[in-house]
């Protein structure tokens, strides 16, 4: 997410050979110090320029920088079509993108400066990785962005019942005999069951923890903020006690959020009793299911659904 810089020093650090620039901490965009034969390019990360208020917040920021951008290289960018990327256009600049089909989130996107000879080298999206290769004439110069694939979800392998192999190995092993020998019938029972397991594949999602919010996470990043200082000047008393209470602020804020959501979710199923025993039980675990009996099984008696029977 693109934010306004907000240290509260300015400085230089330059290599003493070469008299250039090496990097620059200020207060405002405007305040960047650039050379005129440099590439000038911005790199964010902009989860989402699809979401309403993004896409004019970067034009917002390139209108703060004092020379013009060369390039916009941007990560993250949602877009899910080609009418969605053709949409997106800032004056004055080519727009290359890639997008990611099949699943949410992903895109790439490089803005590359009119006056500049540039052209598209090479685009892929492959493995839900994103290439995308832009060489520029001007300055013999080809830039190249790729964004990972995102971590897969666990997956785990388990055994289920094939309920139509099941009954038919049943049927081929009838023994008219044994129709009311318990011991025999339990055994070519336990039998059949194991001879007709299959094994599949599960998804396991992560747990849902439905009480962090955003303002959660903005508490939690406005700490970190003051823990990066507190690291910078550790003998700042000041700045070790402001810290110091925002942590606690945030840490009491964290259970009053988390207990307002656990205390509202019992308040709306006080008159079931079903419903209530079925949140404590999904509140205690939250967690994935790692394993479970079959719902039902069909008996020649009939269809039996308690799981102790089962």
């Amino acid at each position: 997410t693109i934010k306004k810089l907000n240290t509260t020093t300015t400085s230089k650090v330059t290599d003493p050979n070469e008299e250039k620039i090496t990097y620059q901490v200020v207060d405002n965009y405007d305040s960047i110090t650039t050379s005129r034969k440099s590439f000038k390019f911005l790199y964010a990360n902009m989860r989402s320029i699809v979401k309403p208020g993004k896409f004019d917040e970067l034009q917002c920021v390139i209108k703060a920088f004092p020379s013009n951008l060369h390039a916009l290289v941007l990560t993250e960018t949602w877009i899910k079509s080609d009418e969605e990327g053709t949409r997106f256009q800032i004056p004055g600049y080519t727009h290359y993108y890639n997008y990611r089909t099949g699943k949410r989130g992903g895109g790439v996107s490089i803005f590359i400066k009119n006056n500049l000879q540039h052209t598209l080298s090479e685009e892929i999206c492959e493995n839900y990785n994103h290439y995308l290769w832009i060489h520029i004439e001007n300055y013999s110069l080809d830039i190249e962005l790729k964004r990972y694939r995102p971590e897969p979800l666990k997956k785990r392998h388990y055994e289920v019942i094939n309920y139509e192999v099941l009954h038919k190995t049943i049927l081929e092993s009838q023994d008219q005999n044994l129709d009311c020998v318990y011991d025999f019938l339990e055994e070519k029972l336990i039998k059949s069951i194991e001879s007709s397991k299959i094994t599949k594949t599960k998804t396991l999602n992560p747990p849902r923890q439905d009480w962090i919010n955003k303002q959660i996470i903005g508490e939690i990043n406005n700490r970190n903020t003051l823990w990066n200082q507190h690291k910078k000047y550790p003998k700042d008393k000041q700045i070790k006690d402001i810290f110091i209470k925002k942590r606690n602020e945030v840490s009491e804020y964290i259970q009053q959020t988390k207990s307002k959501y656990y205390m509202k979710a019992f308040d709306n199923c006080k008159k079931q009793p079903l419903k209530m025993w079925k949140l404590i039980n999904t509140l205690s675990r939250n967690k994935a299911t790692e394993n479970a009996v079959p719902r039902k099984l069909q008996s020649s008696s009939g269809i039996v659904s308690d799981p102790k029977e089962i």
